[in-house]
């Protein structure tokens, strides 16, 4: 008896599965983006009350305030860089966690809101970050920003990239990676001989590799 053999169907360079439209894939994003919205929305938690804030320090355009409060324990998932929108005196602000304990935040605003900042409450606005993300990708749809569909599509497989014999951009030199490693040699040769490079991170111990790198010329 002969047996049916099943496989997904192979399109693109390498054999990537999926339409070859550019806006089917981009709605497949947004659907992906929205389901993500709506999970931080539910998991975000209270909105939180903080007070006496003290302008701690000023470094590289950003200002550091440091708030108490009676319990953070609810911002345990909350990592350094999320982003945070406070109301201050009826004014929206957002502000970036630079690091926080059980009972004092520290806060990182863009602009400089004075020596002293009585009371502030806050909400996590991680979620506005991936709406944006939605709402470009609509606009990228409908031909109101720009898009460079060619090194997406390269980059997910669709389309071969492109290599070459010459390094672009700049001419690496023997002295210009005297203080790499053999590995990291290899990888900065590589991939500036081609449009698309994968980097994985394999020092971390006892984890999984990462992505930490990719890019597209």
């Amino acid at each position: 008896m002969e047996v049916a053999s099943y496989s997904l169907p192979k399109i693109g360079w390498k054999a990537t599965a999926g339409s070859l439209d550019k806006n089917e894939l981009i709605s497949e994003f947004q659907s992906a983006l929205s389901d993500e919205i709506d999970n931080v929305k539910r998991n975000q938690g209270k909105e939180l009350e903080l007070f006496e804030g003290q302008k701690t320090k000023a470094l590289g355009g950003r200002y550091v305030y440091n708030f108490q409060s009676g319990d953070l324990r609810s911002w345990r998932r909350r990592r350094q860089g999320t982003q945070l929108k406070m109301t201050i005196d009826e004014n929206t602000y957002y502000g970036l966690v630079d690091s926080w304990n059980q009972n004092e935040a520290n806060i990182a605003f863009e602009k400089d809101l004075g020596d002293f900042i009585e009371k502030a409450s806050v909400e996590d606005s991680s979620f506005e970050l991936l709406l944006n993300l939605h709402d470009k990708l609509e606009k990228v749809k409908t031909g109101q920003a720009d898009f460079n569909s060619d090194g997406c599509m390269k980059l997910f497989g669709f389309l071969k990239p492109t290599h070459f014999t010459i390094p672009l951009s700049f001419e690496i030199t023997e002295a210009s990676l005297s203080n790499l490693n053999v590995e990291q040699q290899l990888a900065v040769r590589k991939s500036m001989s081609q449009e698309v490079t994968f980097i994985w991170d394999r020092l971390v111990p006892a984890k999984p590799r990462r992505l930490v790198q990719s890019s597209i010329f």
